[in-house]
């Protein structure tokens, strides 16, 4: 019996295209065409702004770098010319501010109860619960059908990126807590891609052995499709805090009432 390999991303955050590849794997993380169509597309913008002169480049030497070192490997001018750049932005977009939202926070709440509360608090009813009443997230005047379209709609197509959509939420959120304190981020940076891809791979290995409390599905993560990361960053416990009293009690309300 061969066994079933998850979907690997390669990527070095020291590397021009490092954060375009991470955007890919998340948003198309079993279409490599897409992926690499989003590169393109990515580099043709850039291409684009020096010609227009908005993007400065007075030697040539940044257009020979993205043509080397994006384009090039993206499968040069026949995927820029297969890319829908506009409609690619806008799946991009359609999926941060829908599913990695949804499902990020869900994984983050269900670590946060793991690693600083009751295990048996842990479950997906509750975590949800208590995201719909702080985010706003739709859903239907019935609690079982609005659980229930939210694993349809959001956890099933997007559970094997549910890691990386969880480290991203915590990247941006570290970011905007920096930018209220009056410091000065870049939330694109390598330093903030290294922080993303250690989260990410400690998620991924939590996930892959943690069931939530009443959950007959198994582990919330598939070993054999959770996207593996091939990174020289090593994993890093996200710096997720407990919830706060009234939080944990609405987690564990829902989870009662589920």
């Amino acid at each position: 019996m061969v066994r079933a390999m998850a979907p690997r991303l390669e990527i070095d955050v020291a590397h021009p295209d490092a954060w375009t590849r991470f955007y890919g794997a998340m948003v198309f993380p079993n279409n490599l065409d897409r992926q690499r169509q989003l590169m393109a597309a990515y580099g043709g913008n850039a291409m684009a702004l020096i010609e227009e002169g908005m993007l400065p480049d007075p030697d040539g030497l940044m257009e020979e770098e993205i043509w080397r070192d994006i384009l090039r490997p993206s499968g040069g001018f026949r995927t820029l010319t297969e890319a829908d750049g506009p409609a690619i932005q806008k799946q991009v977009a359609t999926v941060l501010q829908g599913p990695l939202q949804e499902v990020g926070g869900v994984v983050c709440v269900l670590r946060q109860i793991y690693d600083h509360h009751d295990r048996k608090a842990a479950s997906m009813a509750g975590a949800w619960g208590v995201l719909r009443e702080s985010g706003g997230f739709p859903i239907s005047i019935k609690r079982y059908s609005a659980i229930k379209a939210f694993i349809e709609r959001s956890w099933v197509p997007w559970n094997c990126v549910a890691h990386l959509f969880a480290a991203y939420v915590i990247g941006a959120n570290c970011c905007a807590a920096r930018i209220r304190d009056g410091q000065a981020v870049k939330f694109h940076s390598e330093e903030v891609l290294s922080d993303v891809l250690a989260w990410a791979q400690d998620f991924r290995s939590w996930g892959t052995g943690f069931t939530p409390f009443r959950s007959s599905q198994g582990p919330i993560l598939k070993k054999a499709e959770a996207v593996e990361l091939v990174t020289d960053i090593p994993p890093r416990r996200p710096p997720l805090l407990p919830l706060r009293p009234e939080r944990l009690a609405k987690v564990q309300g829902y989870g009662r009432r589920s």
